[in-house]
């Protein structure tokens, strides 16, 4: 009976997510007594899987010790999608765990998906792409930006010869691109630099565009690695985006705007720390980081040539591509906003 409580109770609070449940709301829904409820709650709390702290007035909220706030629980939730570009992932988890955080690494399809889970409180911290940022906190999403990261990284993808003979080909072309991403504004930025009559397309997931594509020619289709990899493998022509646009940032490490000053200021330096050790460790770190991503240490090694890391953001750089790909959402001001302390 207690265990099934218990696994009910998990069940529960894993639906509730980040707002948990106050133990009169739970009281009412398990259909237990007050003590009854304390001591499952107790049992559970001191085997860490939840949490117990004071709400409004004098409730008592209880939630999973994942959904909490690092502060409280000492567990921070770390999201990414699945890119080469996080080398240095292994070192940085590391660091938070030698502080005494535990961590736990979510995967995400797409970076959107990843920006909303930060925004709403199911992640403490994302790499995401800054023109992502951008637009999520032009809605006043509670996010905030530890300058630097990965520089470069996306690929245009097309069949054929060079990519200006097959636009100037078509009367319109077809643009194939995550939303609301680095390569959602690159693909602005070089279709509109290329005048071209375009219309952009989403992918929820990377993984789907061979066999969406296999047999269209007016395609273009922008990503990032491994996938521009796995595509040239199957045929198709790849270039990068920097041949055409010069530099540009893509991911920073991304807080919920709620962490602690404190905490955000020891992240901050273990971030610009962990950057400049993948550089000096950096066989080391792609091994460790081919078996977090599943994928063969000797593709990373491959795939990783395109990126550069700098633990400082270059808002020139950042103002050129907005410039260039963005709109109001993504603006100037915007960024400023972001990015101060």
């Amino acid at each position: 009976m207690k265990t099934d409580i218990k696994q009910k109770l998990i069940r529960i609070l894993e639906e509730a997510g980040p707002r948990g449940y106050t133990q009169r709301e739970l009281i009412y829904i398990l259909g237990v007594s007050k003590g009854y409820l304390s001591l499952i709650v107790s049992q559970l709390e001191k085997s860490g899987v939840v949490v117990r702290y004071r709400g409004p007035g004098k409730t008592v909220v209880v939630k999973l010790t994942k959904y909490t706030h690092p502060s409280t629980g000492k567990f921070i939730r770390f999201g990414i999608v699945k890119s080469t570009e996080y080398i240095f992932l292994p070192i940085l988890l590391k660091k938070l765990r030698d502080r005494g955080y535990e961590t736990e690494l979510v995967f995400y399809p797409n970076v959107r998906e990843l920006a909303t889970s930060l925004a709403k409180g199911r992640l403490h911290i994302a790499m995401l792409p800054i023109y992502t940022q951008l637009a999520y906190r032009f809605f006043g999403a509670p996010i905030k930006s530890i300058q630097g990261g990965a520089v470069g990284g996306g690929f245009v993808v097309y069949r054929g010869g060079e990519i200006k003979e097959l636009i100037d080909s078509y009367e319109k072309i077809s643009v194939y691109s995550s939303q609301i991403s680095t390569m959602e504004i690159l693909s602005h930025a070089l279709m509109r630099r290329m005048r071209s009559r375009y219309e952009i397309r989403f992918y929820r997931d990377p993984g789907e565009l061979v066999e969406r594509n296999k047999k269209r020619s007016n395609v273009v289709m922008s990503t990032w690695e491994p996938y521009a990899t796995y595509l040239q493998e199957k045929g198709f022509k790849t270039s990068p985006y920097r041949e055409f646009l010069g530099e540009y940032h893509c991911c920073t490490l991304t807080i919920h705007e709620n962490l602690m000053t404190g905490l955000r200021d020891l992240i901050k330096t273990i971030y610009s720390e962990t950057l400049r050790e993948a550089m000096r460790r950096f066989d080391d770190a792609l091994d460790q980081y081919s078996r977090i991503l599943g994928v063969e240490k000797d593709l990373l090694v491959k795939t990783s040539r395109d990126y550069l890391y700098r633990d400082y953001l270059d808002i020139n750089e950042v103002e050129r591509l907005i410039r260039e790909g963005g709109g109001y959402m993504i603006s100037i001001e915007v960024l400023k906003e972001l990015i101060q302390e």
